[in-house]
């Protein structure tokens, strides 16, 4: 009996002992978010905390002292001014404002375009959206200095099949240092895209649309450095978010079509039967009986504001067995001129 109750007091304290242990790691996590910031889930919370507790760095979420919009800011306007370039890689779970956070970096640098190099960027809203390499590689042709890309993650769900896409990131980095242009990127990991700054998202306000993100850099060897935090500001424009939506949806009925696959020359089926425009359809369907190709389609995009389909037809026709590239833009325009002269 005597030693059945030294076991059972035994037993008591080793459980008291792990009680409090359990509480001690519990207390140990530190709460980054309260009323004003929050996840829409709250696992998305918990995993935050954790790991930034784990880092010992949950001072940089909490502390003004660490409040580095005003860097963010510089890195917005200052490679614009001077000339050079910049890449943002915004990361984080799904649905934690990434894609918001990457179109006011775009309408900021856009504003700045304007500002103090007194140009307008390309693009419905001043960027150019893209969600994957095809697009990205095209969208690359025909900058011009200044413009802006803001390269989406792929949405989730792609129906048939999965879309995988391998990137020349060596190839595309070749090409983008060499440009006087502004390159965001949401979730870059997934095409092993190196950035010169990363925000992650760490919190949304949506009393007074302000979004919380960490500041990073992340090596050679993946290891991640924070360095504070920074709050952005959300956009107003409720018809620039519809039509980011009518995109993402027309992305996605497009590789549901294709079978989950990209396969270039089909892109205009998939422009057709997404158009709203009677008279973008009557073009469009006019560019597949004569038999264009989507780089062709690109040029005719470009130019279709000033010339008729026809004239476009005729031209691209007539450079059939050349490749079109954006440095033959130009003189493609020259030659439809010409040839519109030549009719009149």
């Amino acid at each position: 009996m005597e030693k059945d109750q030294q076991f059972g007091s035994f037993k008591r304290i080793k459980e008291r002992a792990y009680n409090r242990i359990q509480n001690k790691r519990q207390e140990r996590i530190v709460n980054c978010f309260d009323e004003e910031f929050t996840f829409i889930r709250k696992f998305d919370e918990y995993k935050f905390n954790r790991k930034m507790t784990d880092l010992n760095i949950t001072h940089l979420v909490l502390n003004d002292e660490y409040d580095l919009t005003h860097v963010l800011e510089a890195d917005i306007v200052n490679p614009i001014r001077e000339g050079s370039n910049i890449t943002f890689g915004l990361i984080g779970p799904t649905g934690t404002g990434k894609s918001e956070n990457a179109t006011k970096i775009a309408l900021h640098s856009k504003e700045i375009n304007k500002k103090y190099m007194k140009r307008d960027t390309s693009g419905d809203y001043g960027f150019e959206l893209c969600w994957d390499r095809n697009d990205f590689e095209e969208v690359l042709k025909i900058l011009k200095d200044g413009d802006i890309i803001l390269k989406d993650e792929m949405p989730k769900h792609m129906g048939k099949g999965r879309l995988t896409q391998q990137w020349a990131i060596d190839n595309i980095l070749n090409t983008i240092r060499l440009m006087e242009n502004t390159f965001i990127f949401v979730d870059p990991f997934n095409i092993n895209m190196p950035c010169n700054i990363y925000l992650e998202s760490a919190g949304m306000d949506k009393k007074t649309r302000t979004n919380r993100v960490m500041v990073l850099d992340i090596d050679k060897n993946n290891k991640e450095h924070y360095y504070g935090h920074a709050y952005i500001r959300l956009h107003d424009n409720e018809e620039l978010r519809n039509w980011y939506e009518r995109e993402k949806r027309k992305f996605i009925k497009r590789n549901l079509e294709l079978g989950g696959r990209h396969k270039v020359d089909n892109v205009i089926d998939a422009e057709f039967k997404e158009g709203k425009d009677e008279e973008l359809q009557e073009d469009l369907k006019f560019l597949k009986l004569e038999g264009v190709s989507s780089k062709k389609y690109l040029i005719f995009k470009l130019l279709r504001e000033k010339f008729s389909p026809e004239d476009i037809i005729e031209m691209l026709k007539y450079r059939k067995k050349k490749t079109i590239t954006t440095a033959r833009i130009s003189q493609i325009k020259k030659e439809m001129e010409a040839l519109l002269k030549r009719e009149n």
